[in-house]
């Protein structure tokens, strides 16, 4: 699996939090890609990593809590880790640290999700939602800059690279499908 490295700042000190997650690039017959917005920000589907979880069975719980679905792990397939280097990220409490996200993304097709969903607390309150996007639609949310939420910096530039990566390969795979 690929590893992107987002350190923008070229940032070697030393980060006082790191943070496992696990998301999925879910795509639809139509070539669209499933899109959360959750509480002002963009993101794939997916979250934390629990204590002892490993990435693929946080990518399984979150997807069963957050779209309702039961993907079988032939479903999804590995895709790309991003290690991002967050200096000065800032978190719900006001306070500010240095952090390291590491997040293991993959990849799957799906075309529909269910209504039958356990979404968290805070999830229901900042007013969860998910939908198909085309990578135009969702390039344009991203720069659209809209909200006011201080994260969304960070997470707009991670989801903007596994964006750019995921059109890479598919122009890849469709240059290789006009040569056979």
């Amino acid at each position: 699996m690929k590893t992107i490295i987002i350190n923008d700042e070229n940032i070697n000190e030393k980060f006082t939090k790191k943070k496992l997650k696990s998301r999925a690039v879910l795509v639809n017959s139509s070539n669209e890609i499933l899109v959360a917005n959750y509480g002002g920000v963009l993101l794939l589907p997916g979250g934390s990593i629990d204590g002892k979880e490993t990435p693929d069975e946080t990518i399984h719980r979150e997807l069963n809590e957050e779209i309702g679905v039961d993907m079988k792990p032939e479903q999804l397939k590995p895709f790309v880790k991003v290690r991002y280097f967050q200096p000065n990220y800032p978190e719900r409490n006001g306070n500010t640290i240095n952090r390291l996200a590491v997040t293991y993304y993959y990849l799957g097709h799906i075309n529909s999700i269910s209504e039958e969903r356990e979404l968290t607390e805070n999830e229901k309150k900042d007013g969860f939602t998910v939908g198909f996007y085309s990578i135009n639609q969702i390039l344009e949310m991203l720069n659209s800059k809209k909200g006011d939420n201080p994260r969304r910096l960070y997470f707009d530039r991670e989801l903007q690279a596994v964006i750019d990566y995921y059109k890479e390969r598919s122009k890849f795979r469709e240059d290789n499908e006009i040569m056979r």
